[in-house]
């Protein structure tokens, strides 16, 4: 019995010696570096959308202040392109398994999206604009004069 404690002792000994650290999972890894690509990114789509969400609020309020916000969505449209080229360049700088993680797909379409929307909005203006000038046609007889 005395033989087996030893060697137990021994084993335990031998494993103290090593450090007590699990090997990290490759994958974990990869993740904390997507994570580290799409930052500037989300960042900016978390600003945006809330933008935008102020910007279909005054849409839908019949604003006075419709055009000035319109086209802070419109000029947001650029900066969304240039947030998906930023994404592009730090994704192919990235390792293989980062630069095809779902994380980064899943922003890149994001910032898609919100191109598409912002560009929705500044579209909405001239739709309010018909819509307006067919209510005044209904009304009035004929369009009035407006800025």
């Amino acid at each position: 019995m005395a033989a087996i404690g030893r060697s137990l002792q021994d084993a335990i000994m031998v494993d103290e010696a090593k450090p007590r650290r699990r090997a990290q999972n490759r994958w974990i890894g990869t993740s904390r570096e997507a994570r580290r690509v799409v930052a500037p990114a989300q960042e900016f789509l978390d600003t945006s959308y809330r933008e935008l969400a102020r910007i279909r609020v005054a849409l839908s309020l019949r604003s006075e202040h419709r055009q000035a916000l319109v086209k802070r969505a419109l000029e947001q449209v650029p900066l969304a392109v240039a947030q998906r080229i930023e994404l592009e360049q730090r994704a192919a700088e990235a390792t293989a398994d980062v630069a095809s993680h779902s994380l980064i797909r899943d922003v890149r379409k994001a910032l898609v999206r919100l191109k598409d929307e912002l560009e929705r909005a500044g579209d909405s203006l001239d739709d309010a604009a018909e819509i307006n000038l067919q209510f005044d046609r209904l009304i009035f007889g004929e369009a009035r004069d407006s800025p």
